[in-house]
């Protein structure tokens, strides 16, 4: 999906998650999803987004920008896919 997507919830599922390509993803809750909580293709911006218990919390295609988001508890908190990727002010430990 190219656009933006803000505000949005993603719970409890068994595998769904939020996924953006090529766009904007604001302010998204993800939690406890089996599969993963946000997954954006290369040339999207995820900002203050949360995702905490999924199998995957921020799954991100490069080159694109993360900004202040948080992944905790997650099976895997971050992975960054290819090179050319901004992260800044992430929690991801």
């Amino acid at each position: 999906m190219i656009g933006v997507v803000t505000g949005n919830t993603s719970s409890g599922n068994a595998g769904h998650r939020i996924s953006v390509s090529g766009g904007t993803a604001i302010g998204n809750t993800t939690d406890g999803n089996g599969e993963g909580g946000l997954t954006v293709n290369g040339g999207s911006t995820i900002q203050s987004n949360t995702a905490a218990g999924n199998a995957m919390g921020l799954e991100i295609g490069c080159p694109s920008v993360i900004v202040g988001n948080t992944a905790i508890g997650n099976t895997t908190n971050l992975v960054q896919q290819g090179a050319g990727c901004t992260a800044v002010n992430n929690v991801a430990p």
